[in-house]
């Protein structure tokens, strides 16, 4: 594999109003990952098109391919590669403290269509690790726009899918920090009725509009929440450490609102309205918070 250089601005992949497009589609297919970097070299005329972070810290690798010969398959098996052989300094490199070099990274393989062929031959890459996404251009007078849809590899494509949200969240804690996690759900999800909450694998993201408030994932067996935009993960194995965690999260709710252009109007704003018939933790509560566990 190549040296470990990357460039800004530019990438491979469709040209001019059709790059426009894709770009638009990855973002809106991950929307909660921060895309940092682009053109990331792997050496032998390959690079990775965009490199992301998610909100547990996971490494995102975007690769666009034809989908038909075996340039895709070969490219994916090279950012793999590329990741373990790099693993020591990709932090550094993407000059982020919340890239989490322990868990394995995500390579998003994206074409116009996918043949067969390498569907069935993107098997031995295991679904954990990659996503397989096709291109769906639409255009009508209310304008064109791009779509990402997920596919299978053909031969798990009937497989069931993998059940996700807080309770799946639950289920794959250990038994004996279930009690934890379950506080930690419901502390979080009390702050704002407005909260939206979505998930991931072993993962659970919580946001304010399009602002994300924080995260939890377990990791190991161990459940990790971050706060961003700069704090790194910090464990949560005890209800001492949930209310650290939840005042933290509550600083940054806060901080959301203040820098909300709503919020910065008068008390009758629609953002004010929401806010005092929305919150669920009443000062007394978050006071009750801090001393309770």
């Amino acid at each position: 594999m190549g040296t470990m250089a990357s460039k800004g601005g530019s990438r491979a992949g469709p040209a001019g109003a059709a790059s426009a497009l894709w770009v638009a589609a990855l973002q809106d297919a991950f929307a909660d990952v921060e895309w940092v970097d682009s053109e990331l070299d792997l050496g032998e005329g390959r690079s990775v098109d965009w490199v992301g972070i998610d909100p547990s810290g996971r490494i995102v690798f975007a690769l666009f391919c034809d989908g038909t010969g075996e340039v895709g398959l070969v490219s994916a098996l090279d950012a793999l590669v590329f990741f373990e052989r790099n693993r020591p300094v990709l932090a550094q490199h993407l000059r982020s403290p919340r890239v989490r070099t322990a868990l394995e990274p995500i390579v998003a393989l994206i074409a116009p269509s996918f043949s067969e062929q390498l569907l069935a031959r993107l098997c031995v890459l295991g679904a954990s690790s990659l996503r397989i996404l096709e291109l769906r251009q639409l255009s009508s007078s209310r304008g064109e726009r791009a779509y990402l849809v997920p596919l299978a590899p053909s031969i798990v494509r009937n497989a069931p899918e993998a059940h996700h949200g807080p309770e799946a969240f639950l289920s794959a804690l250990p038994i004996g920090r279930r009690t934890v996690g379950e506080l930690l759900i419901k502390r979080i999800s009390r702050i704002d009725t407005q909260l939206v909450l979505s998930s991931g694998e072993r993962s659970l993201f919580w946001r304010l509009g399009e602002d994300l408030l924080c995260s939890i994932a377990l990791i190991e067996g161990v459940v990790e929440g971050q706060i961003p935009p700069l704090e790194g993960p910090r464990q949560i194995a005890d209800s001492a450490e949930v209310e650290v965690f939840v005042d933290r999260v509550l600083e940054r709710y806060v901080t959301l609102l203040g820098s909300s252009p709503m919020a910065s109007g008068s008390p009758d704003s629609p953002m004010f309205a929401a806010v005092d018939a929305g919150m669920t933790l009443t000062p007394e509560e978050i006071a009750a918070f801090r001393q309770s566990g």
